[in-house]
């Protein structure tokens, strides 16, 4: 999750959820997370009424209208996929920002994973996941960051996706500018299932991966098997520069040094699985 924020960043975000915040309708906020990758901090309140979630962002505010507007055009294709985006903000310098999403019951799949999903469950589960596919297709987004952490049950026991802070249009890919600027991220940003390289996704195949943790069911192979041959032509790709391929092999090298140096096991084995992913990346390419 990270390190706390410093102390002037936390005080000027609280300020801002107190002024800015309250004037577009937001009530009653508390922080519920500091420093998770990009944004910098997680506040739960409500929002004219309803509970919300608010994702703060000054390392990337770009991103945060970005996952507002991708949200609403997903949302419109089919409500029921997404949590819903209610408002975002940016100042005017353009330097902090945030939106505010529809608060889920959760919790995400992986905690559900955790816990062991029965077989009852895992068919809605299915129909779930082939449910998001289909409306990413209609509203033609590449989601680039599927995986059990970002699909959220709500309280009508359906999953719903989360995170589309760094979707693209996939008819329109372009490469974003500030995962561009960051290195470290670029074992986010270049593709997250290796086995597709460099700079491509395939949410179908996500989707499919994540529905592989669950009880293999008649239902859950049967939706398997539907997304899979979905991704033979649902692959979105954005092109790699050669400095940019130098500066994820540096950053596979930096990822070897950090898990000789981690202190807790639990850390070096995160870091460990990372840089396997980030080597894989290289090897495969484009």
């Amino acid at each position: 999750m990270g390190r706390p924020l410093d102390r002037r960043t936390r005080a000027r975000w609280d300020a801002l959820i107190e002024t800015e915040g309250k004037a577009v309708g937001l009530t009653g906020c508390r922080s519920v997370l500091e420093n998770k990758l990009v944004n910098d901090v997680f506040y739960e309140g409500t929002f004219r009424g309803q509970p919300c979630i608010v994702k703060c962002s000054s390392r990337a505010p770009e991103s945060i209208a970005n996952e507002y507007e991708m949200s609403r055009r997903l949302a419109a294709v089919n409500r029921g996929v997404c949590a819903e985006p209610l408002t975002h903000w940016r100042s005017p310098d353009g330097e902090m920002a945030f939106v505010v999403m529809r608060r889920l019951s959760g919790p995400t799949l992986s905690s559900l994973l955790d816990a062991g999903v029965p077989e009852t469950v895992a068919a809605g589960f299915a129909a779930d996941a082939l449910e998001i596919d289909e409306a990413l297709e209609r509203a033609a987004i590449s989601h680039r960051d599927i995986f059990p952490g970002n699909l959220m049950l709500d309280d009508d026991g359906h999953l719903r996706l989360i995170d589309l802070q760094f979707s693209v249009d996939f008819d329109r890919p372009q490469p974003d500018v500030w995962l561009r600027q960051h290195p470290k991220y670029h074992y986010l940003s270049l593709g997250i299932h290796p086995e597709f390289g460099i700079g491509v996704w395939n949410d179908a195949e996500s989707l499919s991966i994540c529905l592989g943790f669950l009880p293999q069911t008649d239902a859950v192979r049967a939706a398997r098997t539907a997304l899979k041959n979905r991704a033979k032509d649902r692959f979105c790709r954005v092109p790699v520069t050669a400095l940019e391929r130098c500066r994820i092999f540096l950053y596979a090298v930096s990822l070897s040094f950090q898990v000789l140096f981690r202190p807790t096991s639990e850390k070096r084995a995160r870091l460990s699985d990372r840089r396997a992913k980030v080597k894989q990346l290289l090897w495969k390419g484009v």
